[in-house]
């Protein structure tokens, strides 16, 4: 069943001058105006765009939810919700703005033990038990400097005593994400593994052609094979980015929110899942 009337698919087409709907055609732009696109397809406003900016960008599956309405992917407003910045001082400037709103600290992920309060090394002391399914557990660590800080009293930290990190610090702690509760619930995770100033080039590095979108303020960007495969309905995978992860998302896709995959991101998602 179509997600889009002809009468919006031929005005998203005419929006971003995407010539045919086969798979190897490419719109002639790779952004749009949100204004204009809200006309096209008669949209709300775009979930958080109060806070987005030129150096603060929303990401991820929240992006195809908000374009289909809640048409057969949920509602833009469930799952997990995902920011972007440019650099590393927008990604300090972003976590403070998102404190600053309402949301609710609750743990840098990174891949080596961090201090929440300084950005330093720190001992793993404990932690909670996963109040989240797809999460790990919320984690409490001993820092020389700082002391006790984490798990329970994580939700204390404010704006204030958030660590202001460097490039270097990031990259020796190998930060992953500021993970975030917003108002109204959602796990937010403001990205500092994917830091680039080109929207266009982040979101292509996601998996699956239907979430590279990227939304500021002002505009959605997106890639290549984004807009003809969402208006088709097809899933098309661009990056093999986990071979677990991948298997898994082709057939959530597929089977959940009703998108059809190429026969060859089959083979090779499947293919890959295989391999030692």
């Amino acid at each position: 069943m179509p997600r889009f009337s002809e009468t919006q698919t031929r005005a998203v087409r005419e929006l971003i001058g995407l010539p045919r709907l086969a798979p190897d055609a490419v719109p002639a732009v790779t952004r749009v105006g949100i204004d204009d696109l809200r006309r096209a397809l008669e949209l709300p406003e775009p979930p958080y765009r109060e806070l987005l900016s030129d150096r603060l960008w929303l990401g991820g599956s929240t992006l195809p939810r908000w374009l289909l309405q809640g048409n057969g992917m949920g509602h833009a407003s469930q799952g997990d919700v995902d920011f972007f910045v440019p650099d590393v001082e927008a990604f300090n400037d972003g976590a403070r703005s998102l404190l600053g709103s309402g949301f609710t600290f609750r743990t840098f992920r990174s891949r080596r033990r961090m201090c929440q309060l300084c950005g330093g090394p720190a001992e793993l002391i404990g932690g909670l038990e996963p109040d989240v399914p797809f999460l790990p557990p919320l984690e409490r660590f001993r820092c020389p400097d700082c002391g006790d800080f984490g798990g329970a009293d994580a939700a204390e930290m404010t704006a204030d005593r958030l660590p202001r990190l460097d490039a270097a610090t990031l990259a020796e702690r190998g930060l992953l994400a500021l993970e975030l509760k917003a108002p109204g619930g959602a796990i937010v995770h403001l990205s500092a593994k994917q830091v680039d100033p080109d929207p266009v080039r982040v979101c292509t590095a996601f998996d699956f052609s239907v979430v590279h979108f990227m939304l500021d303020h002002r505009d959605l960007h997106f890639g290549r094979h984004a807009w003809t495969d969402l208006l088709t309905n097809r899933l098309r995978l661009v990056n093999l980015t986990n071979r677990i992860e991948n298997y898994d998302r082709m057939h959530k896709y597929q089977r959940s929110y009703g998108f059809r995959p190429y026969l060859t991101t089959r083979l090779r998602v499947e293919l890959r899942r295989r391999l030692p």
